[in-house]
């Protein structure tokens, strides 16, 4: 309802709609629920049912109403009704014409319509007085380093642990627990987990087992399918499925922004800047902050891939990188409107999770621990040549379409393996010599998240196989 407001039932066409509106409306004043039952009940109370039709017809308007975005098929009516009284308007001043209405009585008709239009159809854009302006302190959902009403962006390589950060973050806002020393606003959170929902839920619960946390009875809810936040329906669909959840997300996560792009080329700036106005649109209605996990760039590692109108769109950025001795530093790379918060660093750890696999082994899940931060060791800079970033991009794109297939057939994507051969013919294509390819084949071996396991290239496991703090047993 809260998206149809200064919608009013004349706007309506057929009176059946204005009289189901006029429920919808008579229901929220009086703070009841409305839904397809209270509202066949108003009708009932009312008298009106009859002139609607049966509860067939309600349950057709019902079904078509979920399945469009109610905030622009709001705006879609109320043009429609505009256009309707300048119909009217333009029928009247023709039949006063005609009918020996003198000028001043037509223009008199004229601006009287046209002020009750103006009046009706002010813009959300208005011009306030400095006076008038509230200062507010910033609503940290993670302080220092994630405010609500805000987009944000985590970006890092395959392997460098960025979606540990996500699930961390998504459980310390779900139930109200310090991320790693920082205080938390709980709230519920939405996580669109675009691949790997069984190894999402083994961190889940891993997570529970290091910080003795229940998720049991959280407000955490978590997508069984990707998004397309590309094509308006998947987004009135996705929004269907946040308020079917009663709750009013805090937090939500977009994991990964790849995964849940939809059919659009995040090359592209016509298509990043409609998957951006789509953030916008679900973080305008919920006031929430959004989470995007992202990968970077294939060539620069300090950007998240693709059009660079996401990052001129974003609030906050954060990269997350993995050194040689599995140390997962995050800093910031964009803040918007305060100082940039210190740097933090990681290590993924395991912990058993009291199951075992079908051949008896036990199963583990990976978690974060906060270590102190050092910077890492210097080394001297090497610039990167053409065909380095290339072929290194070309890895990455072929470990991606493995791991999205993996998913579609229910494997685990962080088995995925790339066939050397595969990267050396993509490569050679793009206009590779052949003569060459030996040399970038060592560059990539050289790569701290890669390993070579002939035939074929694989990532580094991302979970460090010692236990420098014990795992906590028990179910949880």
């Amino acid at each position: 309802m809260d998206e149809a407001k200064g919608l009013q039932p004349g706007a309506f066409y057929q009176t059946r709609h204005q009289l189901i509106f006029k429920a919808m409306l008579a229901l929220k004043a009086k703070g009841d629920k409305v839904d397809l039952v209270t509202v066949y009940s108003q009708l009932l109370e009312t008298g009106e049912l009859k002139k609607v039709g049966d509860h067939n017809a309600l349950g057709k308007i019902a079904e078509y109403a979920i399945s469009i975005n109610p905030a622009s098929h709001a705006e879609i009516i109320k043009s429609c009704a505009l256009k309707r009284d300048l119909a009217s308007l333009g029928s009247r001043l023709t039949h006063g014409a005609l009918n020996g209405s003198s000028v001043d009585e037509l223009l008199a008709m004229v601006q009287e319509k046209t002020s009750a239009l103006s009046q009706s159809t002010k813009s959300k854009f208005q011009l306030t007085p400095i006076s008038k302006l509230e200062l507010k302190p910033p609503d940290w959902l993670i302080y220092s380093i994630l405010e609500r009403d805000t987009l944000s962006q985590w970006i890092g390589d395959p392997g460098s642990g960025k979606t540990f950060v996500g699930g961390d973050l998504a459980c310390c806002i779900a139930t109200g627990t310090d991320f790693h020393g920082l205080k938390v606003s709980i709230g519920p959170v939405v996580y669109i987990a675009g691949e790997g929902q069984n190894g999402l839920q083994r961190r889940f619960r891993a997570w529970q087992i290091r910080h003795q946390v229940s998720l049991e009875s959280t407000p955490l809810f978590v997508s069984t399918a990707p998004a397309s936040f590309c094509d308006p329906a998947s987004i009135s669909i996705v929004q269907a499925a946040i308020d079917g959840t009663e709750e009013k997300p805090a937090a939500i996560f977009v994991d990964t922004l790849a995964r849940n792009f939809g059919s659009g080329d995040e090359n592209s700036t016509q298509d990043m800047t409609a998957f951006v106005a789509s953030m916008d649109e679900i973080r305008a209605k919920y006031r929430c902050a959004i989470i995007l996990i992202h990968h970077s760039g294939h060539g620069d590692k300090s950007r998240g891939r693709g059009s660079t109108a996401l990052k001129g769109a974003l609030d906050t950025e954060y990269r997350l990188e993995k050194d040689d001795t599995g140390t997962v530093r995050m800093s910031n790379t964009k803040m918007k409107d305060f100082e940039p918060p210190a740097p933090m660093a990681f290590k993924i750890r395991s912990v058993e999770l009291g199951i075992k696999d079908k051949y008896g082994q036990e199963i583990i899940g990976g978690i974060l621990d906060g270590i102190e931060y050092k910077s890492p060791a210097k080394t001297p800079a090497k610039k990167q040549g053409k065909w380095q970033a290339i072929c290194q991009g070309i890895l990455m794109d072929l470990f991606e379409e493995h791991r999205r297939n993996l998913e579609k057939g229910n494997f685990d994507p962080n088995d995925a393996k790339v066939l050397i051969s595969d990267v050396r013919e993509r490569a050679v294509l793009q206009g590779l010599n052949p003569k060459n390819w030996h040399r970038y084949l060592n560059d990539l071996k050289k790569l701290n998240n890669i390993k070579v396991n002939q035939p074929y290239f694989e990532l580094t496991p991302q979970i460090t196989s010692n236990h420098l703090n014990p795992p906590i047993g028990g179910e949880v």
